[in-house]
């Protein structure tokens, strides 16, 4: 149903917003005479995204409504083929399997998977932590080991909680610095910026600077700004040397006054020389000076970085030194530098009464702990595959594909075979839904009401989105978090009392009260029409003493030297000490040429949602520098051959380009026709031992004409 505000129908044009990835862009519905949805366009008139929608947003009519979608429960029967089905059998034989593998194997025989989707639906977020509690498994998995797990483990040691986090002031600042990041096609992670690429313009334009570190000279790199082209996976030894540098100003002992621990972390580090330095990161010494001469002369300096660092062998030791950073600079919780926003202090006092981030078990398979409530993805192979108690033999995955985003396709594949029952709730049939034993259909966040999740806590913005359903729920599909009670009842999971809530919960009309909760919190709370009916007004990021009051730790100071940072340096040193004496080879043997691989986005290959056959296509094109290509004796035409240092080989074509190091090739992920992760490697070796972040950039490889 859709509803108004007196839960009546309305197939009039209406607004809704995005909920593809953390920004959530305002949009508007174009509708024909009949009341169907036409098109989506930006939302000019929303408060918080200021008319700013990119094409993952417009286009995903066409997604929520492609041909190929799943529009009823699909069981696999005894020839082996997935054929449809009613919701009745599909939940009574999806139900008795997992009762009966619960039964005779534990509960942490079942694990989940939750994709980053699910991670934007207000109800889906908190129904799968309940979920996976009333299962009684430990064997919790996300998206999140592939993407910022880092950040989520850092602020934990920092602050005492994963969900606080700074946010940069780009509004006011008269420098920034930006890693690993490209907004002119991904729209920002921890940050979202309307009209993102004006916003950085705008800072040169009013005197300031802006640096981009970066291996490829990106689309962004090319509007605006200076360029860094640093060697992949070497950021830390970047920012180890800035820290060591501002760590000789006066500011830094000011820092130390109010972060006790800066000076302890300081002693830790490696000593990095600019020689050492520049020969290892292959970066120009002259341009090094210039940024740490930019970085002490600015008034307002910020440093921002993103996936690009998280993906690097120690994204996790990165956070913390850009913790550092910023506070030796003096310009944490001050207009033009980082702020916070009260509703990541409240949430990560309160989370507790969610559940949220308080599972400690430790995983079977390389002993990880979780990260809010996540194991590393790259341990799911092992757990499923690894004979003895506990061995994950049944998986549920909600709106995720991991065949296809964790590394190390071919194990995986083997591991998802093996399983006694795979469940994927989802809207297509991916790569991972097509070894599935069910495939229960989930709906698009067009089809139910919502308020902003996790975008709130970390972006820039004082806004709370909300929306009511704009489409009509199409075919059989629902709710993923009503899936996942009906699944509940189905088991019979838990004693009279728990299976009556369950039950319950399943039947409940969630929309029609999130839709009614909207209209409450709108005369509450916008009584003069700020929202324009999209959006509540909240306190957002502002410098009101929150730094004072972004530690949870007893001692209300930032922790920037725990014991398990201090492991983390002391794995930094240890890599430092091995890779200093190290000349990297430019000659391969058997034809094969030594490359290191790094990842790309476009910015239509958000997920596997925006596939080769769907609105996104499909371009599986690496760039390769040109002095690269004529060692590998590639001509235009022939395709290049990649493989891994375990064997695995992918074909590809290829074309050349100037805007990247030597040595370094860049390949696109997110295709359905080509697995780039397939060539990374894969295994608890492959993640930081403490935050379970996947190492996603940098990886060694070897290159041939195919």
């Amino acid at each position: 149903m859709l509803y108004d505000t007196d839960c009546k129908m309305k197939p009039d044009p209406t607004v809704t917003f995005c909920r593809v990835c953390e920004p959530g862009c305002g949009l508007t519905v174009t509708r024909d005479e009949e009341g169907r949805p036409t098109g989506l366009r930006p939302d000019r008139s929303h408060p918080g995204t200021l008319g700013f929608a990119c094409a993952l947003g417009t286009q995903f009519l066409a997604t929520a409504t492609h041909p190929s979608r799943i529009l009823a429960p699909l069981l696999r029967d005894e020839s082996g083929e997935l054929v449809a089905a009613r919701w009745e059998a599909a939940l009574d034989q999806v139900g008795r399997t997992l009762e009966r593998i619960r039964k005779e194997h534990g509960p942490h025989s079942i694990g989940v998977y939750m994709g980053e989707p699910a991670g934007y639906g207000l109800m889906t977020l908190l129904a799968t932590p309940a979920f996976v509690k009333a299962i009684g498994t430990r064997n919790a998995f996300s998206s999140a080991p592939q993407d910022c797990n880092n950040k989520f483990w850092a602020a934990r040691e920092i602050y005492g909680h994963e969900a606080i986090h700074p946010i940069p002031d780009f509004d006011r600042c008269d420098l920034a610095v930006i890693a690993g990041m490209n907004p002119m096609v991904s729209k920002g992670s921890y940050l979202f910026l309307p009209h993102g690429m004006e916003k950085i313009r705008a800072v040169e334009k009013r005197g300031g600077r802006v640096w981009w570190i970066d291996p490829r000279r990106t689309e962004s790199v090319r509007s605006v700004g200076r360029h860094l082209p640093i060697r992949p996976g070497t950021d830390a030894l970047l920012l180890t040397w800035l820290v060591q540098q501002v760590a000789q100003t006066p500011g830094w002992a000011e820092a130390v006054k109010i972060t006790p621990t800066l000076n302890p972390l300081l002693a830790d580090l490696p000593a990095v020389s600019l020689d050492d330095l520049a020969r290892m990161t292959d970066l120009d010494p002259k341009a090094i000076l210039s940024l740490r001469d930019d970085l002490l002369q600015a008034r307002s300096p910020i440093i921002h970085m993103s996936v690009g660092v998280n993906f690097g062998p120690f994204g996790s030791l990165c956070y913390v030194l850009l913790h550092a950073l910023m506070l030796g600079l003096g310009n944490v919780d001050r207009d033009g530098g980082w702020l916070y926003h009260p509703f990541g202090l409240w949430l990560g006092r309160h989370s507790k009464l969610l559940g949220i981030g308080t599972q400690r078990a430790k995983s079977r398979i390389g002993g990880f702990e979780p990260v809010l409530d996540s194991q590393p993805g790259a341990i799911l192979a092992g757990e499923i595959l690894t004979p003895g108690p506990d061995r994950i033999r049944a998986l549920i995955v909600i709106a995720g594909n991991p065949l296809w985003s964790i590394p190390g396709e071919t194990k995986l594949r083997e591991a998802l075979k093996a399983l006694d029952l795979l469940i994927v709730i989802d809207l297509f049939r991916g790569q991972t839904a097509e070894l599935a034993h069910a495939i229960l259909p989930g709906r698009t966040w067009l089809e139910r009401a919502d308020f902003s999740t996790l975008g709130t806590v970390i972006q820039n913005r004082t806004w709370l989105s909300y929306s009511a359903p704009v489409l009509e729920p199409l075919g059989e599909s629902k709710s993923e978090w009503e899936i996942l009670f009906r699944i509940l009842s189905a088991m019979h999971v838990g004693g009279p009392f728990r299976r009556l809530l369950h039950g319950a919960l399943a039947r409940w009309d969630h929309d029609r009260w999130l839709v009614r909760a909207q209209a409450l919190l709108r005369r509450l709370f916008d009584r003069h029409g700020q929202g324009k009916g999209r959006a509540i007004p909240v306190a957002g990021p502002s410098a009101q003493g929150n730094a004072s009051r972004a530690s949870l730790h007893p001692d209300h100071t930032l922790h920037l030297c725990t014991p398990n940072i201090l492991a983390e340096t002391k794995r930094f040193v240890a890599w430092f000490s091995q890779i200093r004496s190290e000349t990297p080879s430019l000659h391969g043997e058997d034809g094969w040429i030594p490359v290191s691989l790094i990842g790309r986005r476009r910015s239509l290959m958000y997920n596997s949602w925006h596939g080769s056959d769907g609105p996104g296509g499909g371009d599986g094109t690496a760039l390769v520098h040109p002095a690269t290509a004529a060692r590998i004796g590639l001509a235009t035409g022939q395709l290049l051959e990649l493989r891994s240092n375990g064997g695995e080989t992918l074909k590809m074509s290829w074309e050349a380009s100037d805007g990247l190091p030597e040595s370094v090739v860049s390949v696109p992920h997110g295709l359905t026709t080509i697995n780039v992760n397939r060539l990374l490697p894969s295994g608890a070796e492959w993640v930081e031992p403490l935050s379970g972040q996947h190492i996603m950039t940098g990886i060694p490889a070897s290159a041939r004409r195919a």
